[in-house]
This record gives C-alpha cells, structure tokens and sequence, in this order.
C-alpha cells in the first residue's frame, strides 16, 4: 500500500476480480480463481506442504488459458514452478525475477530451472515485458506478415520440427490455433515473422 497508487485489498470469498486492483490472500488460506472470481478457502495441505503459488497458478491456467500470466518473484523454495508449468502448458506468459536481483532466489532459480520462464529479468522491466506480450495479442487475431507461401513454408518447417524432436504429430490442429500460439512465442521473443521463428526453434530447443 506503500508503494502503489492502486487499492490494495484483502481477498473476500465470491468477489470479482476488479482491474488496477492488489488482491492480496488472507492468512492461513487457499486462493484460486474462477469465472472472474475470487475463491477463498481453507487450505486442502497441512502447514509445511502448502504451495499456495501453485495452487493459484494453476486455477489461473485453467480459468484463462493462454490469457494467463504468471510471475515468480524473490522467495525461499519452489512455490510456483508448477504453477508457472500449467500456464505454460496453455500457452499463457510466464515471468521470473532475475536470480542475481532476488534477495531469496531460490524460487526464481527452481522455475527457470524447470524450463517453464518464457521472460527473466529485473522486477522493474517485468510489467514492461507483460504490456508488450499483451498489445501483440492482438495480432495473432490478423493474418501474419509475409506472404502466404513463406508463412505455410515456416509451418510447415515447425510442424515437422515438432514431430521430429518430440514426437508430437499437431498437423491437424486447426491453423488458426497454430498461428495464434506461435504468434504469442514470437511475441515473447520479440520475432516479426513465422520464417524467423522458423529459424529461432531451429537453434534453440
């Protein structure tokens, strides 16, 4: 409350989420999210083996799909990297404060370690990189630049690249689906084009 000009406020059970808004969980609680709710409850673990990152991680990647944003910021233990796996796995953003700037860093270093942190950096250049993923959502909505055949020719390139490392077959998946998450990795990794994501999975697995 310091530190923002936003309201900061304690989670109540059945509130809805409201925009430019803290909400912060209550003691001895479990958060989850659903149908643009708040769900407070008790928590399902004894004290000592609650993660309760995890916990609303992964009812955010199940309430918001690819919509999902997750960071992990400085703490002791690994609260948060499965959270931060399931967002991933439904093609939402995932962040994690950079190691070296955390005051406890080993929460941080067990995300970025499992894989599953698509942007690191220093607390202060995080919102900035959520803004950018966000405003390039949109695009994926367009047809991508380039021409037809360079883009089918890129597609087709990952696709089959897919297969081949692991073992996934996603030739029948609708193209449009195909598009808008390769559009969101391009976004991430700053990529104007399918042919140079292309070129970017070839060299980076």
């Amino acid at each position: 409350q310091r530190e923002t000009a936003m309201p900061v406020r304690e989670a109540v059970d059945l509130h809805r989420i409201e925009p430019d808004t803290v909400h912060v969980i209550p003691p001895n609680a479990e958060l989850t999210v659903l149908g643009g709710l708040l769900h407070v409850a008790a928590p399902s673990k004894p004290r000592g083996q609650r993660l309760p990152i995890d916990v609303l991680f992964s009812s955010l990647a199940r309430a918001l799909g690819e919509r999902a944003v997750g960071v992990v910021l400085s703490g002791m233990g690994s609260d948060g990297t499965l959270g931060l796996q399931a967002i991933k796995s439904q093609g939402g953003l995932t962040l994690a404060q950079s190691p070296e700037s955390a005051q406890f860093d080993s929460m941080p270093k067990s995300a970025i370690a499992a894989g599953c942190v698509d942007i690191v950096g220093v607390p202060a250049d995080l919102p900035g990189h959520i803004l950018r993923v966000a405003a390039d959502q949109q695009a994926a909505l367009q047809p991508p630049e380039g021409s037809d055949k360079n883009n089918e020719q890129a597609l087709h390139s990952i696709l089959h690249l897919l297969h081949e490392r692991c073992k996934h077959d996603l030739s029948d998946y609708k193209p449009s689906t195909l598009r808008r998450r390769i559009q969101r990795r391009m976004s991430v990794h700053g990529l104007a084009s399918q042919s140079a994501y292309d070129v970017f999975v070839k060299t980076n697995p």
